[in-house]
């Protein structure tokens, strides 16, 4: 019940993390810190820098693009989105 309200009362969060083609040794903190926090409203896309197929299917993932080489984290909430970050901890303040 308690999820309910917290649902109902806090904005819904969709959080994009775009990975470089190659990888990066920054993504596993970005996921990492969204899994260890409890976030009952926010929906996640994990996709692959320029996989077109996913941003079909995702239109939140639009134009959305790894910063410098590096993965990077995209929180979005009433049709607007944060600039992008490669901090995990960062992550976590725009939450």
């Amino acid at each position: 019940m308690l999820a309910a309200v917290d649902y109902y009362l806090d904005d819904a969060k969709e959080i994009v993390i775009v990975i470089t083609e190659g990888g990066d040794v920054l993504t596993q903190p970005l996921i990492n810190k969204l899994r260890g926090r409890y976030l009952p409203n926010k929906a996640l896309a994990v996709i692959q820098e320029g996989d077109a197929e996913a941003v079909k299917l995702i239109p939140i993932a639009e134009n959305k693009n790894a910063s410098g080489g590096r993965s990077a984290a995209y929180v979005c909430s009433g049709g607007g989105c944060n600039t992008p970050t490669t901090n995990a901890d960062e992550l976590l303040h725009f939450l």
